[in-house]
């Protein structure tokens, strides 16, 4: 959802990374080895999806090379193929950052939605009211695009990869926390209609029930590394009006088309506060 992209860039590696494994499937970060299996997922079927982001065909595989670098893309893989894949990593790099959050996000502007996500017994509320978004002092969650292949699907596998992904990145989260000496911890992703960017805590369509399942316990977990006891479950969500970017395949440039040839959207911002003083 950006005027400008960004093939995002991170200056460190992740280190002790673990492999998740179910009966069927691997849950682990990308290898330089999945790069032609998550191409050819990309270019043979996600491309046809319209809200999913596919740059150029050109500019794919040297893309996703980028993004298996730097220990940012998550896969499903079986004994044959990669599956499914996600994108999502801490956003530390300052630039990089004010990039997504003011040309994605679009969290500079007047959010169309202010409210909070409280999350008890498995299950999500959604209340409106008036938030501060995208304050100083925040650690940044991406949650970039993910794709599941359709034989794949209704077998819960994006959400386990979520899961997984957010497992990974939680030492560097908290890193990253103790740099920037954060007070808040958010999640920033672009939603579109397809999933649910106009049917607000619908539990089958709003791409943000699943998610916010998910990241709340998450930000509880590293809220606990900075406080004697658990943090609040709940989280303050924004919404912004953007744009999903829109790519011709056999573009020579990496170079997203204006809003007006875009897919209306959201940008989504959900924020935890982390409680109490720093332990360490």
């Amino acid at each position: 959802m950006n005027k400008i992209v960004s093939i995002f860039l991170s200056v460190s590696l992740f280190s002790g990374v673990f492999a998740m494994q179910d009966d069927t499937y691997d849950f682990r970060l990308a290898t330089q080895d999945d790069i032609s299996s998550v191409v050819k997922v990309i270019n043979t079927e996600a491309y046809m999806e319209k809200n999913i982001v596919t740059p150029p065909k050109k500019f794919m595989p040297n893309y996703i090379e980028q993004l298996v670098q730097k220990g940012r893309l998550f896969i499903v893989a079986d004994s044959k193929e990669v599956v499914a894949y996600k994108k999502l990593f801490v956003m530390d790099d300052p630039a990089e950052r004010g990039g997504v959050l003011n040309d994605e996000i679009r969290c500079n502007s007047i959010p169309t939605y202010s409210g909070t996500i409280l999350y008890e017994n498995d299950a999500l509320k959604f209340q409106e009211g008036t938030n501060n978004a995208c304050p100083s002092a925040i650690t940044y969650i991406y949650n970039g695009g993910d794709y599941t292949k359709k034989e794949n699907r209704g077998k819960g596998l994006n959400t386990k990869l979520m899961h997984y992904a957010l497992k990974v990145i939680k030492n560097k989260t908290i890193e990253n926390i103790n740099t920037e000496k954060s007070k808040e911890l958010a999640l920033v992703y672009g939603i579109t209609a397809a999933n649910g960017a106009f049917n607000l805590g619908d539990p089958e369509k709003d791409r943000t029930y699943s998610i916010a399942k998910a990241f709340i316990p998450f930000a509880q977990g590293v809220s606990e590394e900075f406080a004697d006891s658990k943090g609040a479950p709940h989280v303050t969500h924004q919404r912004y009006e953007a744009y999903m970017p829109s790519f011709a395949a056999d573009s020579d440039t990496f170079k997203p088309l204006d809003d007006e040839y875009s897919l209306e959207g959201k940008g989504v911002v959900l924020q935890y506060p982390l409680c109490g003083p720093n332990k360490k």
